[in-house]
């Protein structure tokens, strides 16, 4: 029975969902990856960094620059983990746009 299940997951029948009462590789090809999630992170960062640097420069000296400044130092320096937490509360419990569950067992 295990060996069965080992070389079929191989070729991407993964088994069937006790949650969803259907196949996992149907669910698991229509959910996003890590991947996907993280290029869009990057490429968020990498987009906001370069609007805020055109217009820091832009306006250098003034307080514009000196308020993107300050915020990118800032943000950059914060662990993930904290800004983690931060934005599950925020988005999560707060205004309560995205789910948050737990296991209490």
């Amino acid at each position: 029975m295990r060996t069965n299940q080992i070389v079929s997951s191989r070729f991407g029948q993964i088994g069937k969902g006790m949650a969803l009462a259907g196949a996992i590789a149907a669910v698991s090809l229509t959910t996003p990856t890590p991947a996907h999630a993280g290029g869009n992170g990057v490429g968020a960062a990498i987009g906001l960094g370069i609007l805020g640097g055109v217009i820091a420069a832009l306006n250098a000296g003034r307080a514009v620059d000196r308020i993107i400044s300050v915020t990118g130092l800032s943000l950059a320096t914060v662990p993930e983990f904290v800004s983690g937490i931060v934005l599950i509360v925020v988005f999560g419990v707060e205004l309560k746009v995205l789910p948050v569950t737990a296991s209490l067992a």
